[in-house]
């Protein structure tokens, strides 16, 4: 099943804009990406329907192996949303059959 399999980058370069090399990252993992249900019923419908409302949080991990500081601190700014580039190898692993790709 693809919602129970994890993916892990390693060794991969991490860019900042596309061009400023930030840092070398030993292990990247990817947000698992779960939609948010919303009960609705309308005038008139006998039964209530469940829709789609968005996506829940996404939160990844990185553990750097190294980071340029003149590059990080352009990312100083908690309230600025960051576009990060990763180049590595990427791994899938299912819990229960270990790893797939």
């Amino acid at each position: 099943m693809a919602g129970n399999a994890l993916h892990f980058m390693t060794n991969a370069n991490v860019c900042l804009d596309g061009n400023s090399l930030l840092g070398r990252a030993k292990e990247i993992k990817l947000p698992e990406i779960n939609v948010v249900q919303q009960e609705h019923q309308a005038l008139g419908m006998i039964g209530k329907i469940q829709l789609s409302a968005g996506f829940d949080k996404l939160e990844g991990e990185i553990h750097w192996t190294s980071l340029y500081e003149e590059v990080a601190l352009r990312t100083i700014n908690p309230f600025k949303a960051y576009p990060l580039q990763c180049r590595g190898s990427l791994q899938r692993y299912n819990p229960a059959q270990g790893r797939q790709d």
